[in-house]
């Protein structure tokens, strides 16, 4: 049945690129690029904007595809290679893999493979400020135009989705730690610093926090679609009416909040003179902004304001966050017993009814909104799919051997979680156990670093990975992404990772610890915590920070080849078991 529902996928794919290579030669376009995205930059875009999506059948949430009279390709990162390759068979769309050292950037394969003189069409509402120059940077090499006023898909994408009009809602003091004026006030000391007249914020996170608001308008995440432009003496909020009901308007009245249509944001940014000094950044603003600014106006590109500001959480929130996931760990731990009553019972389950239960178990927690992502149910050779996402085709039995990934959370007025856990559900492989357990050390040696305030995300990813490296092991992504509150589980600007995010660790900030082992058609495993960095020491050699664990939920220890650990690895297990223990007393 999977078989026959790809192919029928492939069929309407290739008509859809037949229409598109029909629309180009109309256009006069020599290629086409469709990214994932819209004009917020956001990582799960709606329906409406999810163009790439559309074009392959690919959906991952992250990848790219170029599109000429000749080829269609789709670049993706290491997450998506094996799901990639599935949802791609017989669309004629080739897979590069954007990780891989040989593969080449995007920019450079076109001006291998495009003449001089040809045009390029993008929608320079899905592209940002930075990568729109990155691109034209390289193709000016070759005379190659960059159009960003095309939107590739209008006129092909029949019945497209509408944009989401769902209504937002005040997010209430007592999850809130400061007031809207209490956040302008520390904005407009960052834009005094930066000489900046004018703030434009395009990420929905940044708005959301600042305006102490959420929504539904993104899938996984309480957001609602907005803009807002920060000048020193008012505050401008561009979106839809219809969104907000009387509560929200009176809440944004009250914080001096002047409400403009959404549509509106152009014609504001064009009305900026020569006196005007606009601050954005360049990584997370659309190219399409940044072009309708008017000619006079002076653009300053910092990174954005409210990221750096929101990544370090309040003691009110770090507190809430807490008490939000206890109370999510106490879910998974009952879905983690219940599995394995099941098992023990021989109850047949699935990798949809082990979603089913984490979903109907969270729906029973307080301040919950929804999940914080698909939820990752994958049994056997799915587990090697780093973003596997089970679906009525694809759903398998539970059996009495291998290993079941689970990779969950919520989206909580008081927090948002974030958590993995892989069981074994009967016989191992020597193979599955040592793998098992050299991710497990991995995860151990990043939750008891310690190191000097001014460390980066990237410093320390090679104390999980480097446990996994030294046995010839690897996995496709960064160790750890920074969380929300009550915002996005994946955020920014900080992370542990091996790529160039060089953001300083700070007290309170959330990150994960995530490392793992993903071998195609057999397993994979995962396991994560959500760590919070905290102060640990001062010496006169400076201060230094450690991370403190926010998740406890039992690791499953019967995979555990214990032979591989040190004493050190097995008091730290047996001291998170303990203070596990005490959660749920």
């Amino acid at each position: 049945m999977e078989n026959n529902r790809q192919q029928t996928t492939a069929l309407i794919i290739k008509e859809r690129l037949k229409r598109i290579r029909t629309a180009m030669q109309q256009q006069l376009l020599d290629a086409v690029i469709l990214p994932t995205g819209d004009p917020h930059i956001s990582e799960y875009p709606s329906e409406h904007w999810r163009t790439r999506e559309w074009i392959s059948g690919f959906t991952g949430s992250a990848g790219t595809v170029v599109i000429t009279q000749d080829v269609a390709l789709l670049w993706t990162d290491g997450r998506y290679y094996i799901q990639a390759s599935q949802q791609l068979e017989d669309t004629t769309i080739e897979l590069q893999r954007g990780a891989d050292p040989d593969c080449p950037k995007i920019s450079d394969w076109l001006c291998d493979n495009l003449e001089a003189g040809n045009k390029i069409g993008y929608d320079g509402r899905q592209i940002t400020v930075d990568s729109a120059q990155n691109i034209r940077t390289t193709l000016k090499k070759k005379n190659i135009e960059l159009l960003l006023d095309v939107d590739p898909v209008a006129g092909v994408w029949d019945q497209r989705p509408a944009l989401p009009d769902a209504a937002a809602f005040v997010h209430e003091p007592q999850f809130c730690a400061l007031s809207v004026s209490e956040k302008l006030k520390q904005v407009r000391i960052k834009m005094k610093d930066d000489g900046a007249t004018h703030y434009l914020i395009s990420s929905l996170d940044a708005v959301a926090w600042l305006l102490n608001i959420r929504g539904s308008d993104i899938p996984y995440t309480p957001l609602v679609l907005a803009y807002v432009i920060v000048s020193m003496d008012n505050v401008t909020c561009l979106i839809d009416t219809a969104k907000c009901p009387p509560a929200v308007m009176a809440h944004l009245s009250e914080s001096d909040v002047t409400v403009h249509p959404y549509s509106n944001v152009g014609n504001l940014l064009r009305k900026l003179d020569s006196s005007s000094v606009l601050l954005l950044d360049q990584k997370r603003t659309c190219a399409w902004l940044h072009e309708t600014v008017a000619a006079g106006c002076h653009v300053t590109e910092r990174p954005d304001i409210v990221q750096i500001l929101k990544s370090i959480k309040s003691d009110q929130e770090i507190e809430n966050i807490r008490r939000c996931t206890d109370r999510d760990c106490a879910t998974v731990k009952e879905v983690l017993l219940w599995i394995d009553q099941c098992l023990t019972d021989n109850t047949e389950i699935s990798e949809r009814s082990v979603s089913r239960q984490l979903n109907l178990l969270r729906e029973k927690n307080d301040n919950y909104i929804g999940p914080s992502f698909e939820t990752i149910a994958a049994y056997g050779e799915h587990a090697a799919i780093i973003h596997y996402a089970v679906t009525a085709e694809s759903d398998v039995k539970i059996k009495d051997s291998g290993f079941l990934l689970i990779d969950t959370g919520g989206q909580y007025l008081d927090g948002t979680t974030d958590i993995t856990r892989t069981v074994a559900c009967g016989t191992l492989t020597d193979q599955q156990r040592r793998d098992y357990t050299l991710v497990l050390k991995g995860h151990i040696a990043l939750c008891r670093a310690v190191f000097l305030e001014g460390t980066c995300g990237p410093h320390l990813d090679i104390l999980a990975r480097g446990v996994l490296n030294k046995e010839g092991l690897n996995y496709n992504y960064g160790t750890g992404h920074s969380i929300g509150y009550c915002l996005g589980v994946h955020e920014g600007p900080h992370g542990i990772s091996n790529s160039s995010n060089m953001i300083a660790l700070k007290p309170g900030m959330l990150v994960t610890n995530e490392p793992g082992v993903y071998r195609e058609g057999s397993h994979g495993i995962r396991i994560e915590n959500t760590l919070l960095v905290c102060e640990h020491s001062e010496t006169e050699f400076g201060k230094f920070l450690a991370f403190e664990i926010l998740s406890y939920c039992p690791i499953d220890m019967r995979p555990v080849m214990e032979e591989l650990l040190t004493d050190d690895e097995k008091a730290w297990l047996e001291n998170y078991h303990a203070e596990t223990a005490k959660k749920f007393d």
